[in-house]
């Protein structure tokens, strides 16, 4: 259970909450995803709150080992040699953990970017990541440097590891060939969902997915989620990309599979002190909510702004193609050795995060091969 000052941080976010509903009804799950997750002052990317590591509420795989970003770091290593002029923009930081090691990485090669740009929405993470950084690369720091929206033009390297996944989504159920919207409604001052008329943009979304996907398989009722922010987001920065590389790291599936018939309570989940369960109602402001990447729809829609596609393939793949395992003969000390052993298994292994996650890559004006996706390429399966 939450102590006191989260509980009550729990209680503010709540009566904010109510009030709102009260005043205008239901809120979409959108919406409310939306306000408990980046409300200024309230939103737990918002608000202060420790997310990443042992006293947080997960473990990304940044935090977990550096040879995860080193391995990062010499895939961009490889791009910015195409790209001389090229920098590195990455999306929502967190700790910053990774853009340090990526950038310690590049420094020990000698292939410093001029820049490192940090998109980041949260105030609170921007002092943190800022912290981190200027004690990990005094030297390079005033060249890390951090934006509130999209540079006109970009030349170089884009990087999201966990973005996609923290967007939010629209949540509907389909029953009886009826699609209703899942809205968060009062009962007795107690968050609860009912169900409504789909708004037009899920009822756009809907019709779409129902070109791709056969409805008469699913046993409903079917509820799951549609992420009608993707398409937007991509265009945005598929607009902003002069010349360059974009990488995306997600856990996800293919339309296919993220619809799949058995799979009649979507992907959505909640992490709160490393646990996951399925109650984005409870802990308001306190704990991340999230849903899987639907990776089909993220390359539709960079091929509907013109990006070339480069690879899609499994973390393990993308990891091992890249040489993770080679990082190991730079270790002399015996324990830390089998320590970073045991994490880049826990990063490459099916039953961890080795087939859950997923790396996907889109480009301009870039015609090289990536290395990360050499073998085992998945593209058929979008």
């Amino acid at each position: 259970m939450p102590d006191s000052d989260l509980k009550q941080h729990a209680k503010n976010v709540l009566d904010k909450l109510q009030n709102h509903i009260k005043e205008t009804g239901p809120m979409s799950f959108f919406d409310y995803m939306q306000f408990v997750l980046y409300e200024p002052g309230l939103g737990y990317y918002s608000a202060g709150m420790q997310k990443f590591g042992a006293s947080g509420d997960f473990v990304t795989a940044p935090e977990m080992t550096p040879l995860f970003s080193y391995t990062l770091g010499k895939q961009c290593k490889a791009i910015l040699a195409e790209i001389p002029s090229g920098d590195i923009l990455e999306f929502g930081a967190g700790s910053g953990q990774m853009a340090a090691d990526i950038l310690c990485y590049l420094k020990e090669h000698e292939a410093l970017p001029e820049h490192y740009y940090i998109l980041e929405v949260s105030p609170d993470l921007i002092e943190k990541q800022k912290e981190k950084l200027e004690k990990a690369l005094p030297n390079y720091f005033e060249h890390i440097i951090w934006l509130d929206k999209l540079p006109k033009t970009f030349d170089g390297i884009m990087l999201a590891n966990e973005i996609l996944d923290a967007m939010p989504v629209h949540h509907f159920e389909y029953n009886n060939k009826q699609l209703k919207e899942i809205f968060v409604a009062l009962e007795s001052d107690k968050l609860v969902f009912t169900k409504e008329k789909p708004s037009k943009i899920l009822q756009q979304a809907f019709t779409q997915l129902k070109t791709e996907v056969d409805l008469s398989t699913w046993e409903t009722p079917y509820q799951s989620e549609i992420n009608t922010y993707i398409p937007s987001w991509i265009n945005n920065i598929a607009n902003c990309l002069n010349k360059g590389v974009i990488l995306l790291i997600d856990y996800g599936y293919p339309k296919h599979e993220y619809y799949h018939p058995q799979r009649n309570m979507g992907t959505l989940t909640c992490n709160y002190q490393h646990q996951a369960h399925s109650d984005p109602l409870i802990h308001c402001g306190l704990q991340d909510i999230t849903s899987h990447v639907d990776f089909s729809l993220v390359t539709e829609s960079a091929v509907n702004a013109d990006l070339a596609f480069e690879g899609y393939t499994t973390q393990s793949s993308f990891l091992i193609n890249c040489g993770i395992q080679n990082f190991l003969e730079n270790i002399e000390d015996e324990k830390e050795k089998v320590n970073a052993a045991s994490n880049i298994k826990k990063l490459i292994m099916p039953n961890q995060m080795g087939e859950s996650f997923k790396v996907i890559a889109f480009s301009k004006q870039y015609d090289k091969t990536l290395i990360g996706f050499r073998e085992n390429d998945l593209s058929e399966s979008l």
